[in-house]
């Protein structure tokens, strides 16, 4: 396992499973493929709505995104999936994704799944390499691929600065120097999913990071979370999946190292 400030990579066997936070972006990629033993029944997952933008890729290849209930896959070099967009689940199990806070990438006016072509897909591919990728680099990536967002308010700014750390929307608005409902009305533009959405995905993905090394309920307790369950909802709320279930080969090299 690599593990370094606000990321961390494992290989095993010939596959490869990262992930990592940084510059207001979150990175992850497995090369491991699905399972061949059949998986045990569990209920039709709903549809999901992530409140950041995403962009798949293809370990070396094309990638396939699901376009709605009726919709063709779209099959390209990389997709950009708007944020709110209510989505199944995809097989993420051999893909790098790249979710970028909605502020960064303020003003396009996408509705659907769209493709990006090989020049971006490689260009975001080169900047992720083995997996750890520095951050800044990750950063003028998405930025060479899908322009630099305007400047926003410096109240939203540090309110967007301290989504991770508030114990409530309140206290948010109370440390910006400005009333809850004035937070609101400057985020409706950059943020058009809610701060509350993008604020349940900070903790999310800073679970995420600590997946590899604590239980889900050591995790759930420690990054906000009520208990466990509620771990387990936000996460099918948001990305339509589970930790666990994105994270199966880091659990496997958990028990591999007898780590439970």
């Amino acid at each position: 396992m690599v593990e370094g400030a606000g990321a961390w990579r494992i290989e095993r066997s010939g596959n490869v499973v990262f992930a990592g936070v940084g510059r207001g972006l979150t990175w992850f990629g497995s090369s491991t493929p699905p399972p061949t033993s059949p998986a045990p029944a569990r209920p039709a997952p709903g549809l999901a709505r992530h409140p950041a933008w995403q962009v798949a890729l293809g370990w070396d290849g094309p990638v396939r995104i699901s376009t709605g209930p009726r919709g063709a896959p779209l099959a390209a070099p990389a997709c950009l999936i708007p944020p709110g967009l209510p989505r199944g689940p995809d097989d993420d199990s051999t893909r790098i994704l790249i979710w970028i806070d909605p502020q960064l990438v303020a003003g396009l006016p996408l509705t659907a799944p769209t493709a990006l072509d090989r020049r971006a897909a490689d260009r975001l591919r080169t900047a992720i390499g083995d997996g750890t990728p520095d951050a800044d680099d990750l950063a003028a990536a998405v930025t060479d691929t899908l322009g630099r967002a305007p400047e926003i308010d410096p109240r939203l700014r540090h309110a967007l600065d301290g989504l991770g750390r508030a114990g409530s929307m309140a206290e948010l608005a109370e440390e910006t120097g400005v009333s809850t409902r004035r937070l609101r009305q400057l985020a409706a533009t950059a943020v058009p999913t809610g701060l509350a959405d993008l604020r349940r995905w900070h903790r999310l993905r800073h679970a995420g990071l600590r997946y590899p090394f604590q239980s889900a309920a050591e995790v759930a307790y420690d990054v906000g979370f009520a208990d466990q369950a509620h771990l387990i909802r936000t996460s099918r709320a948001l990305t339509g999946t589970t930790l666990a279930a994105v994270g199966a080969p880091v659990l496997s090299a958990r028990r591999a190292r007898g780590e439970g």
